[in-house]
């Protein structure tokens, strides 16, 4: 995972923009998505990550704001 790999390098800041975890259908999805991920477990593990790490999650989803 992109996060995990990012974290390695212990940045100061970092902001991530537009990760709803599957709330909202993307432009080039033109079908429902596979059941080959648990997205509500795959936010809890990044939203633990950006918490302990201090990082933002940027929303656009009313329902996914997180880390406020």
């Amino acid at each position: 995972m992109v996060m995990d790999y990012v974290s390695q390098f212990e940045p100061s800041h970092v902001s991530i923009f537009g990760c709803d975890f599957k709330k909202t259908r993307t432009f080039y999805n033109k079908y429902p998505v596979a059941d080959t991920h648990d997205f509500e477990k795959e936010r809890l593990m990044c939203e633990s990550l950006c918490e302990h790490r201090g990082w933002k999650i940027i929303c656009n989803h009313p329902e996914s704001q997180s880390n406020d």
